[in-house]
């Protein structure tokens, strides 16, 4: 089996359904259906081994659900349809939305497949193709695998606190455990351990149907049951609603498990929170492209405190290319806000991942814009502060939130639980000296990692209770807890646009990113012009481009060198990119020496006939749009070089730096491209950056003669060979 063959074989084997079949009593309607978001983490080996953590595969699916009824033998079936499929080996990344199958495995997965499920004695006994297509014998064994029990062998029972016993996957003896129960929903948790494989999951169960509305199921299987301590697979599995508002996350973790400081100080405080011209404080986002054809989503704010910001949802995401919307759907992750940089103290990420199954490369070199609703939930927010007792207890409760430190085997736990809206943090006073590791309210078995017991959250009662296992020393006279509570409904919903590169190139309204003209500063002027070149013997004077054609340079008394007059020679300076400039440079009437050791002091004279001075151009920028420029408005012809524009016209900002001009497509301007080739659709150029005057280049009728005496260096005494250095030693 190909490589490729082998990825798609293990992504179809962790669709839904493994957690379908083995956490329900499924009994939905005809014709009722689900689709899942999945996300699974996958690692082989031994966690004492180097490197086990940076060796994390990582299985994404979409995958739709429907129930079609029983056949004439009382079997039920349940056709699957994959959606999308993502296997990220770290290294490298396979996607079914990027052309990355081939193509008969293509087509098995839009057909889709069929599930038959004996209800009576919860076994798949048969899973086919629906396009009758044939099924590489891999594929068959992972999905029978996953699939072989779709129904719970005991009913769950409605009733909170109801638990039993049961021989699930491979795993016997498991607990099984209702831990709530709504008027629409059964939590359950799970945990087992048999001779070689041990499970800890939670999910949530539509109480009518049995679908399985969401889940987390951790999984260790050892490879060989012979060797205890030895290799196995660990899989943590995520599953939601594939429109569930929260995020859904297998094991994120790459490294081992460690004990991190926790915070100390003051706490943000409450006040002040932004308004909505704080949050939303740009016309456009950004949509920037990652490595794995993923997009990155940057809504920049300018509020002054991060905690004070909010939370955000994020719907209803399309590409667009200009108004046109593109066929390629995107799934998005949970809205996390950072820091930022620039003018932006915090932004806010997104990540959106193209889906499908296909090729959507093509719509995302297109695409302009990516179009989202974004809901707005500003905080409440409170602090509690706990004072432990002598023994190390210490319990506190407001407005339904509950803070509770507790001495633990090794050290304390502190429990946080609130309301569904409630987030937390924490900090600890100035030189506390206390660490800890982050798990779930509801921790799951003691095997799992702390990153291992955060993804239960998805299927827990309490989705934000946390527990800190801490450690230290002694513990501090006061804990201090900011909860940040959230309505339940958006304080503001605003459709935002994310400008890809493309976008914010072709969107006149975007103000293009900053791109200055010369990289390592602008020419100078002619009064201060000094001599270059010096320190390696050489000499050399840098003349702007238009002030180059006024000007030439001799020295005042002939000093030839080896009986060759010396004389300087115009000539376009090293290096890449536009510099502006033409250089005068000293050399033999031969050409072939420029570096002139030992060859005492000498007199240059410089000499022009006129000087270049930069001028108003008379042209105001637009106000709205100072970067979008008229070839007309300067009397530019279209034929002029993009060099020829530069040495005759500047765009300055309002600290006077030059501004380069934007390319309309995804390359850039050379030197010898034309205005023509720079003109955007409307017949105008654009500054790369904000342009607050316009300027050019005026020659006029002033001379100049400065002089210059310099002294060239000596020779430079020579390196010794190895040899010789070790001869002296």
């Amino acid at each position: 089996m190909t490589y490729r063959r082998l990825w798609l074989a293990l992504a179809v084997a962790g669709m839904p359904g493994m957690a379908l079949a083995e956490t329900i009593t499924f009994n939905p309607p005809d014709g009722s259906e689900r689709t899942y978001h999945l996300e699974m983490s996958v690692r082989f080996g031994n966690p004492d081994d180097p490197g086990y953590f940076d060796d994390t595969n990582h299985i994404s699916a979409l995958t739709r659900f429907v129930a079609n009824g029983r056949n004439a033998d009382d079997q039920f079936m349940i056709d699957i349809y994959p959606l999308w499929t993502v296997f990220d080996s770290g290294m490298s990344t396979f996607s079914t939305a990027l052309g990355d199958i081939p193509d008969d495995a293509t087509d098995l997965l839009r057909e889709g497949f069929t599930a038959l499920v004996d209800l009576d004695e919860g076994r798949l006994v048969d899973f086919s193709a629906r396009g009758g297509g044939e099924m590489p014998d891999q594929m068959v064994g992972q999905i029978t695998e996953q699939f072989e029990q779709p129904v719970p062998p005991v009913a769950i029972e409605a009733e909170e606190g109801w638990s039993t016993t049961a021989d699930l996957e491979l795993v016997r003896d498991v607990d099984v455990t209702v831990t709530k129960v709504t008027p629409d929903q059964v939590f359950v948790r799970y945990n087992g351990a048999g001779p070689f494989r041990k499970l800890s999951g939670v999910s949530v169960l539509d109480r009518e149907t049995g679908w399985v509305e969401r889940s987390v199921m951790t999984y260790e299987t050892l490879l060989d049951i012979e060797d205890k301590d030895g290799d196995h697979i660990r899989q943590t599995l995520a599953m939601a609603p594939a429109d569930y508002p929260k995020g859904v996350y297998a094991d994120f973790a790459r490294d081992e498990p460690e004990w991190y400081p926790m915070p100390e100080g003051p706490l943000p405080p409450p006040e002040p929170v932004p308004d909505a011209t704080q949050i939303f404080a740009h016309p456009f986002g950004t949509a920037d492209k990652a490595d794995d054809d993923a997009l990155s989503l940057t809504l920049g704010h300018t509020a002054a405190i991060g905690d004070n910001i909010g939370r955000f949802e994020i719907h209803d995401v399309r590409l667009f290319e200009g108004e046109r919307p593109l066929e390629t759907r995107v799934i998005t992750s949970e809205p996390i806000t950072f820091p930022g940089y620039g003018d932006d103290p915090f932004q806010t990420y997104i990540r959106a991942r193209p889906t499908g199954i296909g090729d959507a490369r093509e719509d995302l070199a297109r695409a302009t814009e990516v179009r989202a609703d974004i809901d707005w939930y500003p905080p409440e927010s409170f602090v509690l502060t706990l004072q432990p007792e002598e023994d190390g207890n210490a319990r506190v409760s407001r407005d339904g939130v509950t803070a509770t430190l507790s001495p633990a085997d090794e050290g304390y736990e502190l429990l946080l639980s609130g309301g569904p809206s409630d987030y937390f943090n924490w900090s600890f006073p100035e030189g506390s000296d206390v660490q800890g590791m982050i798990y779930a309210g509801d921790r799951g078995a003691d095997w799992l990692t702390p990153t291992e017991s955060q993804v239960r959250l998805l299927a827990t009662p309490d989705q934000n209770a946390l527990l800190i296992a801490l450690k230290a020393d002694e513990m501090p006279d006061e804990i201090r807890v900011r909860v940040n509570r959230f309505a339940d409904e958006p304080a503001m919903t605003r459709q935002v646009g994310f400008l890809t590169e493309r976008g914010e190139r072709l969107n006149p309204d975007s103000e293009p990113k900053k791109q200055l003209l010369f990289r390592d500063g602008e020419p100078v002027a002619l009064e201060d012009i000094a001599p270059e070149g010096l320190e390696s013997a050489a000499l050399r004077f840098r003349l702007p481009m238009l002030q180059a054609e006024h000007c030439d340079a001799q020295l005042a008394e002939p000093a030839p060198l080896a009986g060759h007059a010396l004389t300087f020679v115009q000539k376009a300076p090293d290096g890449s990119g536009y510099q502006g400039t033409r250089l005068l440079e000293l050399q033999t009437e031969d050409g072939i020496r420029t570096h002139f050791y030992d060859h005492g002091t000498v007199e240059a004279v410089l000499e022009c006939d006129s000087t270049l001075v930069w001028k108003d151009a008379g042209i105001t920028p637009d106000s709205e749009r100072p970067w979008q420029i008229e070839p007309e408005m300067l009397g530019v012809d279209p034929s002029m070089t993009i060099a020829e524009f530069n040495d005759h016209f500047r765009l300055v900002d309002k600290n006077d730096a030059a501004l380069a001009l934007v390319s309309p497509d995804s390359g850039r301007l050379w030197m010898d491209d034309t205005i023509a080739d720079a003109l955007f659709e409307g017949g105008y150029f654009r500054a790369a950056g904000k342009p607050a005057r316009i300027l050019e280049a005026v020659v006029e009728p002033e001379p100049v003669t400065r002089r210059f005496t310099v002294t060239f260096p000596e020779l430079p005494a020579p390196i010794p060979a190895p040899e010789e250095q070790e001869d002296a030693q």
